[in-house]
């Protein structure tokens, strides 16, 4: 299977998420907490997770990419990819060479469906 493409026919080398919530112990519980009251929400986070899990469905989908999908959360993200989406959360990034990210998707994207990707 070949990997897919990135702008200018780039191969993209791996995929990057980050969520909308805190990598802490206190922030997953904050964010979850938040979320079954309706005052946090990660479109991100319900894409990959159930109410206390990984959903199944998710790890079927990543295990068939043609690249590693890796996650971080806002608070432990590389700085090349804070840098590269201006630190804005949720998000998908590419990785199409060695030394940069390239956004894949917008949060607009995450929560609506929208198509538009970033320029």
């Amino acid at each position: 299977m070949n990997a897919p493409r990135a702008d200018h026919g780039r191969r993209i080398q791996r995929l990057v998420g980050v969520y909308d919530a805190e990598g802490t112990m206190r922030g997953e519980l904050t964010y979850w907490v938040g979320a079954r009251l309706g005052r946090s929400h990660c479109a991100l986070c319900d894409i990959t997770h159930g109410l206390a899990r990984e959903r199944s469905e998710w790890k079927a989908c990543q295990a068939g990419l043609p690249v590693p999908f890796d996650v971080y959360h806002r608070n432990d993200q590389p700085d090349a990819i804070r840098v590269a989406t201006s630190n804005v959360v949720p998000v998908v990034v590419a990785k199409p060479t060695r030394d940069s990210f390239r956004c894949c998707r917008l949060p607009t994207w995450l929560r609506a469906g929208d198509r538009q990707t970033c320029s």
